[in-house]
């Protein structure tokens, strides 16, 4: 703490503000981990009309599609990666 109090207005920028590069990098590793939620949900439970969704990439459903399971789960956790990533050190959103 008292590293980051010494570490403010260096430059001309205080710490702890939020700049519009980390707001649309939040952004962006929000979407990333709804996708990949989506991608697991779509591998892990077949059947359910979100699979029509794999019109849009229909090589890459042929190529996941048999990895199901373990591909699935790894989305899962690539999702939460990502929403990890997205979150401030202070436990908020990054936008």
């Amino acid at each position: 703490m008292a590293y980051i109090q010494q570490m403010r207005d260096i430059d001309g920028i205080t710490v702890g503000t939020k700049t519009p590069g980390f707001t649309a990098a939040g952004i962006f590793l929000f979407f990333g981990a709804s996708m990949a939620g989506l991608a697991a949900t779509t591998l892990l439970w077949r059947g359910t009309v979100l699979d029509r969704l794999w019109d849009l990439n229909p090589t890459a459903y042929k190529q996941l599609a048999p990895l199901g399971g373990t591909v699935g789960i790894l989305f899962l956790l690539l999702g939460a990666a990502l929403t990890t990533a997205a979150i401030d050190p202070d436990g908020h959103r990054r936008f």
